[in-house]
């Protein structure tokens, strides 16, 4: 416990003094209301007014409503000028990372590990936006990390509660959902209780009854109308997306990892196949986006765009990134296999079946961004920790 405060205090110096300069750099007391937080600071002043029945189911919004009570509730208490509410986000934001390296180190037990991999996550540039400005995504981080801490000392009951409000700032952290209550079911030979079962459903039930009250997935307002226009089903352009992220986002640790996801040649056989089907499904920017001026579909394709003028080169580095992904998407899907087969059930496998069910349930959104990868952003930089830790299985 020593080497964890000792490791502990340096990391909240360092997050502390990071999130200063960041805001001073920012100059987060003066800057206007930037990007998104624009339309999201306003629900908050709307929401700041009063909660009635009627603003909760038209409010001018396409995620669910829990960030914008916080922030409405902080605005209540300290005031809604907009720096005021930025000071909430910097609160949320340490306290995520501080949650992050207390779950790494508990996990791995090497306190330099611990705080690499969570000032890893706190320089991100998307991270880095979400510590500081008015965003709903931080608050959605942090209760999916309350949550799964909560399970791994056991207290189902705390877990479902953590992932409740998780999936009330972000509706599609229910790709959480199915993980915890595949583990729990694996488990039910062992334990013969369904009471972990029963309560690993039960965060999804307060959204289905925000489905009744708003007669759709979201809020019925004019976003809706104008965004769920078409046919629900999967995006398989979105799926690559997130596939060429999973090497983008994390490729420094790769390099510690590489021999563990590219040595199965039959893996290699089968993502080579997989990838070209990008011929027919690009990653490109869904058509909602380009209705309003937007090119991109984030900001590594915007760093992209900027250094490079083709297209079909940018389309190139894209599909390398994909065939390169893959086979790190395919090694934790065996990963899941062995351990079923050979009734390993471990709490490991909650963090690759996290994995995987992102993967299976975001490519369903209407829209593909790289700033919806940062849920998961945390749960693979624990996973390839453990593989650096224990190579031969990634396992503990």
């Amino acid at each position: 416990m020593h080497k964890y405060k000792k490791s502990a205090l340096i990391l909240f110096t360092i997050i502390t003094l990071f999130e200063i300069a960041v805001a001073l750099i920012g100059d987060i007391q003066n800057r206007a209301a930037w990007g998104d937080e624009v339309r999201l600071y306003a629900s908050v002043l709307n929401f700041g007014d009063g909660l009635t029945l009627d603003l909760l189911t038209h409010y001018r919004q396409m995620s669910t409503p829990l960030p914008f009570i916080i922030y409405a509730w902080w605005g209540n208490l300290f005031g809604f000028e907009l720096f005021t509410l930025r000071i909430l986000s910097i609160l949320i934001a340490l306290i995520t990372y501080m949650l992050f390296h207390r779950i790494l180190f508990e996990q791995l037990r090497n306190k330099s590990f611990a705080l690499i991999g969570t000032l890893f996550l706190a320089v991100h540039p998307y991270m880095v936006g979400l510590s500081i400005f008015v965003f709903t995504d931080m608050p959605s981080i942090l209760f999916l990390l309350a949550s799964f801490y909560a399970l791994t000392k056991k207290n189902f009951y705390l877990s479902a509660l953590f992932l409740t409000l998780s999936i009330l700032c972000r509706q599609y952290i229910l790709f959480a959902l199915p993980p915890i209550f595949i583990y729990y079911a694996l488990q039910y030979n062992q334990t013969k209780s369904l009471k972990p079962l029963i309560t690993s459903i039960l965060p999804a039930l307060p959204y289905f009854a925000l489905i009744l009250l708003w007669g759709g997935t979201s809020p019925d307002n004019e976003y809706r109308a104008m965004y769920l226009s078409q046919q629900f089903s999967f995006h398989i352009d979105n799926f690559f997306l997130y596939v060429a992220l999973l090497l983008i986002y994390l490729l420094p640790l790769y390099f510690f990892t590489h021999n563990y996801f590219y040595s199965n040649k039959k893996i290699l056989g089968i993502s080579f196949v997989i990838s070209l089907l990008y011929y027919y499904f690009p990653i490109q920017p869904a058509i909602y986006s380009q209705d309003i001026g937007v090119y991109t579909v984030g900001l590594f394709h915007k760093v992209l765009k900027f250094i490079i003028s083709s297209d079909n080169i940018i389309q190139v580095i894209f599909y390398l990134l994909v065939l390169l992904g893959l086979p790190i998407l395919l090694t934790i899907i065996k990963e899941i296999y062995t351990a079923i087969n050979k009734k390993q059930f471990q709490q490991k496998i909650i963090i690759d079946l996290t994995i995987l069910f992102f993967f299976i349930v975001m490519p369903f959104s209407y829209l593909g961004w790289e700033k919806y990868f940062m849920p998961i952003l945390p749960f693979l930089i624990l996973k390839l920790f453990l593989t650096i830790e224990n190579p031969s299985t990634s396992s503990r």
